[in-house]
């Protein structure tokens, strides 16, 4: 898979031309969270593993973005990583960049030089700042911290069977975006929801905590249905979890309709109430820090 060529136009990545080179035309925004989401999602669609794995390997990348801009911020409290004692002038965006590159050359070594080759042009698109190398690092190490912590975990694994029944096609044509994302099954509502992040400009941040979020709902949602003798539907406890977090950040109004996977068994209260309860603890997990008066 060369994901150089895969890279969808609609990100930061729309001035990359697929062809035999990269003609690069300078970028309108530099948002690293959203290219790097991008890139994520079109990298572990093609990866030749199951859905779960994507689902653990997304949530990673999410979360390495966000812990190393938080780490820099100093805006929530961190159960990952130590924090220093006062915001950081490191520039958030390589230092995001650089986390989720981390992640992905390590889960897919074989991908490392289009990875490379991406991180070259998300680099090139900041701003100048004396201390970007100190963001790279900073990344580089926050996301070598959370892949040492977490990046092994199967401690709670949905059970065999359900995994097969998440597992998708491993070999499928490329057509429009539409039928591009349809294809990602459980990892649709991240797509959907990064939408939302860059239509209503959130800064890096919190568009980073809100992907995180969602993330970790989704996969919590599917480790809960994926219990021995469990009989919950795991798409529908993750669509309720997914829609407390978008109305929680962008008001009821802005519920995207969320299409469930044709794998699961049918709706029940209990999946949804479930769900409900996930997408309430996925927010409060990100506590927000108390500032000092003047600060």
């Amino acid at each position: 898979m060369d994901i150089s060529v895969e890279i969808g136009a609609t990100r930061l990545l729309a001035c990359m031309l697929f062809a035999t080179s990269l003609v690069v035309a300078p970028p309108a925004r530099s948002d690293p969270v959203a290219d790097w989401t991008e890139i994520s999602l079109r990298t572990v669609s093609g990866a030749d593993e199951d859905v779960w794995s994507r689902l653990h390997t997304l949530t990673l990348v999410h979360f390495a973005m966000y812990e190393s801009l938080n780490f820099i911020a100093l805006r929530y409290a961190s159960r990952l990583t130590v924090r220093p004692d006062s915001p950081l002038d490191i520039p958030g965006e390589a230092a995001a960049a650089s986390a989720a590159h981390f992640i992905l050359s390590n889960v897919y070594p074989a991908e490392k030089a289009a990875l490379d080759g991406l991180l070259a042009i998300s680099l090139g698109s900041i701003r100048p700042h004396y201390a970007q190398h100190s963001g790279i690092e900073t990344g580089r190490a926050i996301a070598a911290n959370i892949y040492a912590l977490r990046g092994d975990e199967r401690f709670w694994l949905p059970n065999a069977d359900y995994r097969a029944r998440l597992a998708t096609g491993r070999t499928r044509s490329r057509g429009s975006d539409a039928e591009f994302w349809s294809a990602l099954g459980p990892l649709h509502w991240t797509a959907r929801v990064a939408d939302l992040i860059v239509g209503n400009k959130r800064p890096l941040l919190e568009g980073a905590r809100i992907n995180a979020a969602v993330s970790m709902a989704v996969s919590d949602a599917y480790i809960y249905a994926g219990m021995e003798q469990s009989n919950l539907c795991g798409s529908c406890a993750a669509n309720a979890a997914v829609a407390v977090i978008v109305g929680f950040e962008f008001g009821d109004a802005s519920l995207p309709s969320f299409t469930r996977t044709s794998d699961e068994r049918r709706p029940n209260s209990e999946s949804s109430e479930l769900g409900r309860q996930i997408g309430k603890q996925a927010l409060r997990y990100f506590e927000a820090l108390e500032r000092p008066q003047g600060r």
